[in-house]
């Protein structure tokens, strides 16, 4: 406790502890009012009210820098929104997406609505984890999903920073559990925006960085607090329960394993703390100790792998920087990972990507193969191919429009079965398969029409798009050229040479009148 007492004294000069805001549900610190004088008593919203198509049903949690509801979208889906003035980092929050952990709740939806940050997660109709817990179930159920989701966060640098059981939530099935809410989550070494003092480490209440050891000791009195039914420390001031770290510590219930578990979790000084491993043995009943948390510390030391592009200068120290490295330097991407220069960068995060990388590149073509890995990345959000990045296979269509080398990609794209592959991924209808593959072979013929009908097929609703409006008939073409008498030459000519109007006009079995048309004004 030596350290601990000198950096008390450091910070507490005289007996006055330094008050710390406790909301009234969770007991999270906010970061932007570090006063509790400005505790909310009543939400931003109202029910009924919209958060981008979410319908805000009734009020769960009220704090005094975000509130919880729960909602409905569109289409039924009940979900939790989590609402707040704080903005995190979104390339963080979007990481987290990608990970495609099960013990992890990956986030549905986020972004910003009138200078208000939102998260939209999944309902756990069975709640949150409540104490008290049989040591058991915690053993069976509750830990083993806590070592999944630190392993798949620690792994990718991030540390969550607010491990409690308000933010631990049973399965549906009640089989397991599943970490949540990744407001106060950060990058490894850096101090955290937020914290739960009943929860948080002692280097945390010093102002110190955060790291894996840090949400290991979050754990350790998440346990203690599930298996007695309350706080191993009470609701207090951050000096308050300073001083009872200073002081000492000690679990005392369950068995001695489970005992001795807790208490090497807790340990204040972090180089003595147990974690990983140290769960994992009691989990499966195995002996563990010290050794388990050297083993931790030397893995911690380890300098993290980034990967650099040139012209224009790009560092990815992630895989989302990973994907914008490859989309803005997709030649000097595609040499990096036929020479296996990735392989590493990316086990970090996973061991699983030096496997898939080494199967991906037994393909014929590089780039085929980095195409794939960017899908898998992204967990099927985007893709990149020649240095752009897509949602979906219909924005290619504005890269196809463009002509040019840009056509060419699209093509190509095409030609190599990448849409029938992207399909595949995607679970789409076979008949929209078939349909790619069908395409696939037209193009090496008629490349232009094969992959105009790609694109209107896409859209699925026989439509035609032009300048905001849709068309389904040429009725309704000639009715909206009608009331654009003042733009009307320009807005043929623009239609003529559109590859998506020829498409459209080819769908409906009017190719041969679009040919006649160009042929008598000589275009």
């Amino acid at each position: 406790m030596d350290h601990l007492n000198v950096r008390l004294k450091e910070r507490f000069i005289s007996e006055e502890t330094i008050p710390a805001p406790i909301d009234a549900e969770t007991g999270t610190i906010p970061t932007v009012c570090m006063d509790a004088e400005n505790q909310r008593k009543l939400s931003w919203f109202s029910v009924g009210v919209e958060i981008d198509g979410y319908k805000l049903i009734s009020l769960m949690s009220l704090t005094s820098s975000s509130e919880l509801w729960f909602a409905e979208n569109m289409y039924g889906m009940r979900c939790v929104v989590k609402i707040a003035r704080r903005q995190p980092d979104i390339g963080l929050f979007y990481q987290i997406r990608l990970l495609g952990c099960k013990s992890l709740a990956e986030p549905i939806d986020y972004g910003i609505q009138d200078g208000n940050w939102f998260e939209v997660y999944p309902y756990y109709r069975n709640g949150s984890v409540k104490g008290p817990v049989p040591e058991e179930h915690i053993r069976l159920k509750v830990l083993p999903g806590i070592i999944n989701a630190l392993e798949s966060l620690h792994g990718a640098g991030i540390v969550h920073n607010d491990i409690k059981p308000e933010n631990i939530f049973w399965s549906d099935d009640g089989k397991s559990v599943i970490l949540g809410d990744f407001g106060y989550a950060g990058k490894i070494d850096a101090r955290p925006e937020g914290f739960t003092p009943t929860y948080a480490a002692p280097e945390i209440l010093l102002n110190g960085i955060s790291g894996r050891a840090a949400d290991w000791l979050s754990v350790g009195l998440t346990l203690a607090a599930l298996a007695e039914g309350e706080p191993l420390l009470k609701k207090k001031s951050v000096g308050q329960i300073l001083r009872s770290w200073e002081r000492g510590i000690c679990f005392t219930e369950g068995s001695l394993q489970f005992q001795r578990l807790i208490n090497g979790l807790i340990q204040s000084d972090p180089k003595k703390r147990l974690g990983l491993n140290a769960a994992k043995g009691w989990c499966r009943g195995s002996v563990f100790g010290g050794e388990e948390r050297r083993l931790i510390r030397k893995r911690e030391a380890a300098p993290s792998i980034t990967v650099r592009f040139d012209d224009p200068p790009w560092t990815a120290m992630d895989i989302a920087g990973l994907l914008k490295g490859i989309e803005s330097h997709w030649e000097y991407a595609v040499f990096l990972f036929s020479q296996e220069r990735l392989d590493g960068f990316l086990s970090q995060f996973d061991k699983k990507w030096k496997a898939v990388c080494q199967g991906y590149r037994k393909l014929p073509s590089m780039e085929d193969a980095l195409f794939r890995l960017t899908l898998d990345l992204s967990a099927g959000e985007v893709f990149v191919w020649r240095g752009k990045t897509y949602h979906q296979l219909l924005d290619m269509e504005k890269t196809w429009e463009e002509g040019g080398s840009c056509e060419k990609d699209v093509l190509t794209f095409l030609k190599c079965g990448l849409a029938c592959i992207y399909l595949k991924k995607k679970n789409a209808d076979r008949e929209q398969v078939e349909f790619a593959e069908r395409l696939q072979v037209a193009s090496r013929i008629t490349p232009i029409e094969a992959c105009g009908q790609f694109f209107q097929v896409l859209r699925g609703d026989g439509g035609f798009q032009w300048e905001g409006a849709e068309f389904f008939s040429l009725a309704d073409l000639v009715d909206w050229l009608a009331c654009r008498v003042e733009t009307l030459d320009e807005d043929i000519e623009c239609l003529f040479q559109s590859k998506s109007f020829a498409a459209w006009l080819a769908c409906q079995g009017l190719d041969d009148l679009l040919d006649d048309i160009k042929k008598k004004c000589g275009v």
